[in-house]
């Protein structure tokens, strides 16, 4: 007699764009009842990430004991990259808070939590605009081995050879930032639009492993290029692209977003301390996978303490519905 196979329900979600099938970060958010939950395995979980080959696939835990069904605004999510369990990523964040007010909370409900390894996260959702907002845990936020460590112009080129001919207008070094545990982002300026178009991926990725901070071993990372768009003093507009550690393009990243729009403000609010930016929350709009094909539009509001860490950080972005389905395993 063989056993039953577990049947798991599965939503895909195009992340930071309001335009299904064309643009933005495919999410798979997988649905686990209480009784699936137990059954599944993490190399299963691990399997059905590889399967869906998205960067991330979530799976959202059923409402608590505790919770009412059909009135729970708390629930439990895992993060799956297609090679590991990580604490926090910005693109699932969004996703999994879409389907949550889509086909979990209460109608009426404009705000939940979702409580992943980073800890909770704090969701809301405009009913009148569709734009799903997260409260990013920040408190982990470093630049890291304090801000002494650093990646040489030599190793970003050396990954990177079309940025040879430009590269005496590179920095001399880049720092290494991250907003979560498991995550690290090297941000790198690009004056030119032309040159982040001729940008392709690298691997491996500038060795990043010999600064990062204790507790981050095994770390996920990459490349952030950027360039500036527009900048007044309450809001800064990026064209950003970021290459991942595993030699891909990723083609929106919220964390990487939160980590970079956090650094910015830093970096900004010590070259103009006249300017009192660090009591003010600047509004970071940042544009991702156009050059891939499919643009994605992340929003970043950073506000700052007075000692310039930062105090509270919000990920915004729309999220359309494409596909539903059902896994058997």
């Amino acid at each position: 007699m063989t056993s039953s196979k577990l049947r798991l329900k599965y939503t895909v979600f195009d992340v930071f764009t309001n335009t299904p099938w064309a643009q933005g970060n495919p999410l798979a958010v997988i649905q686990l009842t209480k009784e699936t939950a137990k059954q599944i395995s993490q190399e299963q979980k691990h399997l059905i990430a590889r399967e869906f080959n998205f960067s991330e696939t979530t799976f959202l835990h059923d409402y608590s004991d505790g919770d009412t069904e059909g009135h729970a605004t708390k629930r439990t999510v895992d993060i799956f990259t297609k090679t590991k369990q990580i604490p926090f990523a910005g693109h699932p964040t969004i996703g999994t808070a879409a389907y949550c007010f889509n086909h979990v909370f209460h109608h009426d409900s404009e705000g939940g939590i979702l409580i992943a390894k980073a800890g909770e996260i704090h969701i809301r959702r405009d009913r009148g605009t569709g734009l799903i907002g997260a409260d990013i845990p920040c408190s982990n936020y470093r630049v890291h081995s304090q801000g002494l460590g650093r990646v040489e112009r030599a190793s970003i080129v050396q990954q990177h050879p079309e940025l040879q001919g430009i590269s005496e207008s590179l920095a001399h070094d880049f720092p290494v930032i991250s907003i979560a545990g498991g995550l690290y982002f090297i941000p790198v300026e690009i004056e030119l639009l032309e040159t982040m178009a001729s940008l392709r991926p690298a691997r491996p990725p500038p060795d990043a492993t010999k600064v990062l901070d204790e507790g981050f071993s095994g770390a996920l990372g990459g490349t952030m290029f950027y360039h500036e768009l527009s900048s007044t003093d309450d809001a800064h507009r990026f064209r950003v692209r970021r290459m991942t550690s595993i030699g891909e393009e990723d083609l929106a990243t919220g964390s990487a977003a939160c980590a970079f729009s956090v650094w910015q403000s830093q970096v900004r609010s010590r070259e103009r301390p006249e300017a009192g930016l660090e009591k003010k929350t600047i509004r970071y709009e940042i544009e991702q996978g156009v050059e891939m094909g499919r643009r994605s539009e992340i929003i970043v509001d950073v506000t700052l303490n007075d000692d310039l860490r930062p105090k509270k950080v919000i990920l915004s972005g729309h999220a359309a519905e494409v596909m539903k389905g059902e896994l058997i395993i």
